[in-house]
C-alpha cells in the first residue's frame, strides 16, 4: 500500500486520480454500475481519454501549453475544463443535461472532486457516464 501511495505522489499523471483515490480498496461503483456505465467513468478517472491534457503528452507539448482544442479559451484541456468551463457549444448542451445544477452553479475543484466521487450513486454515475459519452470524451 505504501508502495502504491508513493508511486501514486510521484507520478506526474495521476493528477486527478490522486485527488479521488485514497483508499486501497475496490471502488463501489464498480459493483453497483453497469458495465457500459462504469467504462467511461473509469477512462476519465484514469486518464484514457481524448483531452488535449493527455494526448498532448504523447505528442510531447509541455502540460501548460495543452490547451483545449474544443473551444477558443486558450485554457489546458483538462478534466475540469471539459466539466465546468469549455465554450464547445456541444460541451455545454451535455453540461446543462447531464451535469446537476449544484454542481454547475458551485464550479470548484471541491465539488468536481466531489461529483466524481459521488458516481456510486446510480443515477449520478449513469449522468457523469452520459455526459462523458455524449461530449465525446472517451
Amino acid at each position: 500500500r505504501q508502495e502504491w501511495s508513493s508511486m501514486m505522489e510521484a507520478s506526474a499523471k495521476c493528477i486527478l486520480y490522486r485527488y479521488l483515490k485514497n483508499k486501497f480498496e475496490l471502488e463501489a461503483y464498480l459493483l453497483r454500475l453497469p458495465r457500459n456505465v462504469w467504462r467511461n467513468i473509469v477512462k476519465l478517472r484514469c486518464c484514457n481519454h481524448k483531452l488535449e491534457l493527455e494526448t498532448g503528452r504523447y505528442a510531447s507539448i509541455d502540460r501548460d501549453l495543452r490547451f483545449c482544442g474544443k473551444c477558443a479559451m486558450n485554457i489546458i484541456g483538462d478534466e475540469y475544463h471539459v466539466f465546468f468551463e469549455c465554450s464547445n457549444a456541444n460541451i455545454s448542451l451535455q453540461r446543462n443535461r447531464f451535469i446537476p445544477t449544484y454542481f454547475r452553479q458551485n464550479r470548484s475543484m471541491f465539488n468536481f472532486v466531489k461529483l466524481l466521487q459521488s458516481v456510486d450513486d446510480i443515477k449520478v454515475g449513469r449522468r457523469v457516464s452520459s455526459f462523458v459519452t455524449n461530449s465525446n470524451i472517451v
